[in-house]
């Protein structure tokens, strides 16, 4: 009994922590949308891949900048990293690829429809500036300078752990694991 007590108590402190982190993490630097705009974004909404691929994505200004032409994900996680975004061109000619960050899309759903828009808070010139590649020579996506560059360019911060404790609930159980700082 005295260890289901310390394993809910580190639960609740693990769970307290997190929502903190994300309260405190301002949206200038998290490359998220200011304020505002988060009010409009979509709070919770699953897609299916092919619902993403093709999708047009907007500035805040309400300006295109592109489609989605693929997307990257993290085998190991299975998390969405990156979006091709795919630009200028005609009909899927003469375009060019550049990957965009998922975490600095918001998706916000069309008034009066059942459909959802691809948000980036970017301008045509940074999507222009940022390194394009085709489709026959995708980079590395798991080269970390490559998502430094990406990261810096679309005004992404990750934050890295720094240890603590991650605890997993699960129908076999509670899993906690503790992390030690990183040097």
């Amino acid at each position: 009994m005295k260890r289901f007590s310390v394993v809910l108590g580190m639960l609740a402190i693990g769970m307290c922590v997190r929502a903190f982190a994300a309260e405190a993490d301002p949206p200038e630097k998290s490359g998220r949308a200011p304020k505002q705009e988060r009010a409009k974004a979509v709070r919770a909404v699953t897609m299916r891949a092919s619902q993403i691929t093709g999708m047009a994505v907007h500035n805040p200004q309400g300006k295109t900048l592109g489609s989605v032409d693929d997307i990257v994900i993290d085998p190991r996680s299975g998390r969405v990293r990156y979006a091709a975004l795919s630009y200028g061109g005609f009909l899927g000619f003469g375009d060019t690829l550049v990957a965009v960050p998922w975490e600095a899309f918001t998706v916000q759903k069309v008034p009066d429809r059942d459909e959802y828009n691809l948000v980036l808070n970017a301008t045509e010139e940074q999507i222009k500036d940022a390194t394009g590649f085709d489709r026959a020579n995708w980079p590395n996506f798991a080269d970390p300078e490559l998502a430094k560059q990406l990261d810096a360019h679309y005004g992404i911060e990750r934050r890295r752990p720094r240890g603590g404790v991650d605890v997993r609930v699960g129908p076999g159980g509670v899993d906690v694991d503790i992390k030690p700082p990183r040097p």
